[in-house]
């Protein structure tokens, strides 16, 4: 009978140490596997992008929305051209059209030039040890810029040119575009906005050679000294990442600025605060002149961007002085052809705007009541539809046709904004365009007074950490399955298994052990305990061991 009970309790221990083992296996396998799959996964990204998507989309391809494609401007942009067809009538804007050369482009930029590896690993040794960082920075910039835009790229720049803004005299040759950068790791995101990170350049003539030039001077900024401190305070690694252009066509404006959609200090949703002034708003977001601005009231009926909002009114005013004013020059049959010879060697900086002085300033108003009140309602759409507090860019021109097609008076002089004293001229109709729209940066990243002399009095960093004793079923909304405990604790999963499966064998042991010990009837017998839990525990020793 004893030899009875050892082959079977042998024989059970061999089924469950089989089990165990290819329950082990099985695990290790589907780690391995989910590891190859997490690997694989950049790479096929990698070789969608540059088999799939084009090196240049418009704003209305469904690709353009993106950001791994058009980066956040690009995709951002995209976004607004959609939000921009529900917008109630009341509230209505436009978004001038654009191409985007999307991060394909980049990629296949970079395969053309061979000494790209080289260089980069050398500014990225130069980051990591922070030694002459500013000279390798400035170095690259330089080499980058020396480089041709590729010829596949330029051809499809200029079908996509051509498909959206027209081929006539009246297309894209005649107009005047802002190249901006649009990457897609670090720019205009809610943790990380870039601002003046790296190059904008407005008002570039519609010609092939000076878009091509600017597209990688754009591409080249991201290597600037300030661009990489940036990347490194943030810890974005490599320096280099996929990055888009966006080329849109710019407008003359009469007015231009940015607003928020929460009051950037105090995140107060009931208040939207406007900063403008006239012409470009790059005298706004460059601070080169005082702006005016406007708090707009909205009523907030619910902590939701689901219930409405209604804008109230204009609740207060601070017009400044507005000294300098920056529009865009004029294009003149006689002057695009000297232009575009003088801008083949020269910056590119200010090739197509001009500043001019503005006396009275703090006497005259930028956008009116009428103009805040819409501009308003406008934002409020747009970060209804995004579902997040927004800082957005807008423009105020003279009405035109379409956002595509330009009339005689808005092929990028004053548009007739400004009468012959140089002071704006009324303006009973303007067309709002909006240019831009962007998370608020770090909106909740500043300490109260009252967070700063009372962060010893908890562990918690912020006010959105929770610590809890609770079972996790209790805590974690909605049904909770055991596949979904599974794979959240796979490692505890086989732990409590190996548990289970040790104590299972304890307890055949014992009962192998009771029966051992009567041959006749099988019974327990209460004598043998002592023994029977020292034979117990000699055999979990050894089992371990």
């Amino acid at each position: 009978m004893v030899c009875k009970n050892k082959f079977v309790f042998s024989f059970t221990f061999l089924i469950f140490f089989i089990v165990f083992i290819l329950s082990g296996m099985c695990y290790i396998e589907e780690r391995l596997y989910d590891e190859q799959i997490i690997s694989a996964v950049p790479q096929a990204l990698s070789n969608k992008t540059e088999c799939q998507v084009p090196f240049v989309v418009s704003l209305t391809d469904a690709v353009a929305k993106k950001t791994s494609v058009s980066g956040g401007k690009g995709a951002s942009l995209a976004t607004l051209v959609l939000q921009s067809a529900s917008t109630p009538e009341d509230a209505h804007f436009k978004v001038p059209n654009a191409v985007i050369v999307t991060t394909a482009a980049w990629e296949h930029q970079l395969s053309t030039m061979t000494d790209f590896e080289a260089k980069i690993g050398e500014l990225n040794a130069a980051a990591s040890a922070a030694e002459n960082l500013e000279v390798k920075c400035n170095q690259f910039v330089a080499w980058f810029k020396q480089a041709a835009l590729a010829a596949e790229i330029v051809a499809m720049l200029k079908h996509q040119l051509t498909a959206t803004f027209g081929a006539d005299k009246q297309g894209w040759s005649a107009l005047r575009f802002a190249v901006r950068s649009s990457a897609t790791t670090i720019e205009d995101s809610s943790e990380m906005s870039a601002a003046g990170q790296m190059d904008t350049f407005l008002g570039v003539p519609g010609s092939l050679e000076v878009l091509s030039r600017a597209i990688i001077a754009c591409w080249a900024s991201q290597f600037s000294f300030t661009a990489v401190q940036y990347k490194r305070g943030y810890g974005q690694w490599p320096v280099a990442g996929p990055m888009a252009v966006v080329l849109q066509r710019m407008v003359s404006c009469r007015s231009s600025g940015v607003l928020f959609t929460a009051h950037p200090v105090t995140g107060d949703e009931r208040e939207l605060l406007v900063t403008a002034n006239f012409g470009l708003g790059e005298s706004v977001v460059s601070a080169a002149a005082e702006p005016d601005t406007f708090t707009v009231e909205v009523e907030v009926t619910a902590n939701s961007y689901q219930a409405e909002r209604r804008v109230a009114g204009v609740k207060r005013k601070e017009l400044g002085r507005k000294a300098l004013v920056v529009r865009m020059k004029k294009r003149t049959e006689e002057n695009l052809a000297e232009e575009e010879d003088s801008l083949k060697v020269a910056d590119l900086e200010s090739c197509g705007t001009l500043s001019e002085e503005l006396t009275g300033g703090e006497l005259m108003q930028s956008v009116s009541d009428e103009d805040l009140l819409r501009l308003g309602r406008a934002a409020v759409h747009i970060a209804a539809s995004c579902g997040s507090p927004r800082d957005i860019e807008f423009g105020l021109a003279d009405p035109i046709k379409d956002a595509d097609d330009d009339e005689e008076d808005d092929d990028g002089g004053d548009g007739g904004n400004v009468d012959s004293a140089g002071k704006p001229k009324p303006h009973p109709s303007l067309q709002l365009y909006v240019f831009q729209s962007r998370p608020i940066t770090a909106l909740d990243s500043n300490f109260t007074a009252y967070e700063v002399m009372h962060e010893m009095d908890t562990a918690h960093m912020t006010e959105f950490e929770i610590y809890t004793r609770h079972h996790v079923g209790e805590i974690v909304p909605g049904a909770y399955s055991w596949g979904g405990f599974f794979s959240i604790c796979p490692d505890f999963v086989l732990i409590v298994s190996l548990a289970i499966f040790i104590k299972f064998l304890v307890l055949i042991n014992i009962f192998l052990l009771a029966t051992a010990s009567d041959g006749r009837d099988g019974h327990w017998k209460g004598a043998d305990v002592q023994s029977l839990s020292l034979s117990s525990g000699q055999f979990l020793q050894s089992s371990l061991l």
